[in-house]
């Protein structure tokens, strides 16, 4: 089991751009268990920060935002850590 949470702080800035941080952060809540944890029960941990940038375009009538998320994870404890790209498009109905 693990616990995941997602935070951003951006800006709306003219001409409908979106410009901020966007990070996570994971911890384990469990530790590993079963015939795979050969070297102990351990519980993992890691964060990620990076820009995020987005614009919002109206689609006919409905406005559409895109976003693109470059997180860069660091402090890993008892897993391997790397980078994400995220790339979103969210809408209202």
């Amino acid at each position: 089991d693990e616990f995941h949470a997602d935070f951003v702080v951006a800006q709306h800035l003219p001409y409908q751009f979106i410009a901020g941080m966007a990070g996570y952060a994971l911890q384990q809540t469990t530790p590993d268990a079963g015939r795979g944890a050969v070297l102990g029960s351990f519980k993992g941990r890691v964060i990620a920060l990076g820009p995020l940038r987005g614009k919002t375009f109206v689609i006919g009538d409905l406005p559409v935002t895109f976003t693109a998320k470059y997180q860069f994870e660091f402090a890993p404890q008892n897993r391997s850590s790397g980078d994400a790209l995220w790339l979103t498009a969210a809408f209202m109905l």
